[in-house]
């Protein structure tokens, strides 16, 4: 319960306004609440009352890195598709090993220029270097439904689970899975080509990738 934890975190700063470790502990909650402006203010909060604070510092440079991402997505929503690749490309350079950024960078290419083959790419050179990154998996999950990959796309929806960081994540990926899991085995038990169940769900799979990127 986020609001709950919120009145808690405000209860402590009331208690004691100079303790770093509440603001640290308040950011991190905003952070997973993808609440991004609050988090950022706890933990610049949290650096200047201790600067020495490392674990207030990192917390707060991966704040940075995804109102980064935050700036580049409403970029492609405006139509600056060219900008916004940029920033992606830019934080690739200064985070190498995190996959948030190539699955963005990804994603642009398929609203873009509608090159999934770019896409892919992307996708792939990011689960290399980060192999836990739960958006990566989802999309790659995706990609492999489109191609007929059923069991595939299972593996990475299962990694993307084990990823899950907040309940509505974890049940948006299990919905997922089950959805595959029930048509690879009705194509099992039925004898269905695949290639049948797939020209039924190409729609579905369009809605999803566009899905995405407005909530990215």
């Amino acid at each position: 319960d986020v609001a709950a934890c919120l009145y808690d975190f405000q209860r402590a700063q009331n208690v004691w306004p100079e303790c770093p470790d509440v603001y640290l502990h308040r950011g991190q909650i905003n952070l997973l609440a993808d609440q991004l402006d609050e988090a950022l203010h706890d933990l610049n909060t949290a650096v200047k009352l201790k600067p020495e604070f490392s674990v207030a510092q990192a917390q707060r440079l991966y704040t940075l890195y995804r109102c980064a991402l935050t700036a580049g997505d409403i970029l492609s929503e405006r139509g600056d598709f060219k900008e916004s690749d940029k920033i992606f490309a830019d934080l690739i350079t200064l985070a190498p090993d995190s996959g948030l950024a190539y699955a963005h960078r990804g994603l642009l290419q398929l609203k873009w220029k509608q090159d999934r083959d770019a896409a892919l790419c992307f996708f792939i050179e990011g689960i290399q270097k980060d192999p836990k990154c739960e958006l990566i998996h989802e999309l790659l999950g995706q990609l492999s439904v489109e191609k007929g990959q059923f069991n595939e796309a299972l593996k990475h929806f299962d990694m993307a689970i084990k990823q899950a960081k907040t309940q509505n994540d974890l049940s948006h990926l299990i919905a997922l899975r089950e959805g595959v899991n029930a048509q690879l085995k009705v194509c099992e038990q039925y004898k269905i080509s695949i290639s049948d169940v797939l020209s039924n769900i190409q729609h579905e799979q369009q809605k999803f990738l566009m899905a995405m990127q407005e909530k990215l």
